[in-house]
């Protein structure tokens, strides 16, 4: 998964070591990239975004904020009970995204 907002990405990745680690390298020698880091690194039994493809949509706040799921956690740095919940691993992502934008 990679995301983007502010002018700053973060990306996942997943799969064979091999391959992760040969993707990672060929992205912090990019020279279009700075500040390359691991924010978090583990053995998964299975992949966590399976099904996703890349696609790119720029979207005002205003339509942002009718997008089924959306809030303004990259705003407000907060996040209801019940979404901490469900995020899981991923919240160390998002937290990691989003404390770095500043």
């Amino acid at each position: 998964m990679l995301l983007y907002a502010g002018g700053h990405f973060i990306q996942t990745l997943e799969g064979p070591d091999d391959v992760v680690d040969a993707t990672y390298e060929r992205i912090a020698r990019d020279p279009r990239h700075r500040d390359v880091f691991t924010a978090l690194r583990e053995e998964i039994e299975s992949r966590t975004f399976p099904d996703w493809s890349m696609g790119f949509e720029s979207v005002s706040a205003e339509e942002a904020g009718v997008l089924p799921g959306f809030n303004d956690y990259l705003d407000t740095k907060t996040v209801s009970e019940e979404s901490g919940r469900d995020l899981g691993r991923a919240v160390v992502f998002h937290r990691v995204f989003r404390d770095r934008l500043r």
